[in-house]
């Protein structure tokens, strides 16, 4: 059955046994190197969209992200973004701005919140990424259309990035929010054997069970009216 589907994520969440069999993640990324890292990843999926073929952005996933998401499933979770209009191709050359410095999380997990200006309307991205084989692959986006707006960390108007502040593992991270959930968009969570989805993903499901994928579908709101 065809689904009309906004937005895909699958959240990573690895075990301390999992994380230490690969490896120590490295320290955050610089400023230059995440946003060529969110401007690399939203061309794979914006190239993908153009043609249809998804298998190149599902092998720059981790193996849970392969493992949870087949070509064809991630050419029917972005089906929409393939409508006229919806292209951004714009992100090669457009410069992310990011919410808050890279920062990994007590989990090893790298998460880059932001947005993209395109000429119709600024793209909005929830990036996960985890540090396996020697580099970052991505372990969940989420992608969504909004108006534009101009308050972001930018090369242009950083100069030196405060290291973020200590959190622990009972509190949420309050420096990087995850994108607010909205009426139209939908999610799938993938878990990775002996892992445990965080607590922002699993409220995406609407309190579904996390002991296997859950995926919604509802209608897709309209793109913002095009920039004068």
């Amino acid at each position: 059955m065809q689904r009309l589907i906004l937005v895909l994520m699958a959240w990573l969440a690895v075990s301390a046994g999992q994380a230490a069999a690969q490896g120590a993640a490295p320290p955050p990324p610089s400023l230059p190197a995440a946003l060529a890292l969110v401007r690399s990843t939203l061309i794979a999926v914006d190239q993908a969209n153009l043609t249809d073929d998804y298998s190149v952005l599902r092998m720059l996933g981790t193996p849970a992200f392969v493992q949870s998401n087949s070509a064809d499933f991630l050419s029917q979770a972005f089906r929409p973004w393939r409508q006229p209009g919806r292209d951004f191709g714009f992100v090669a050359v457009a410069e992310p701005r990011l919410q808050s410095a890279p920062a990994i999380d007590e989990r090893g997990i790298l998460r880059l919140v932001g947005r993209v200006p395109t000429p119709n309307f600024d793209l909005a991205f929830d990036l996960a990424y985890q540090f396996v084989e020697g580099r970052w692959r991505v372990a969940g986006i989420l992608i969504r259309p909004e108006r534009p707006q101009v308050d972001a960390f930018s090369l242009d108007s950083l100069g030196e990035v405060a290291p973020p502040a200590p959190r622990t593992a009972e509190a949420a991270p309050a420096d990087t929010p995850p994108l607010p959930r909205r009426h139209g968009e939908a999610s799938l969570l993938a878990r990775a054997p002996g892992g445990a989805i965080p607590e922002d993903a699993s409220a995406a499901a609407d309190g579904a069970p996390i002991n296997a994928p859950s995926r919604r579908a509802e209608a897709i709101p309209p793109l913002p009216p095009p920039r004068p």
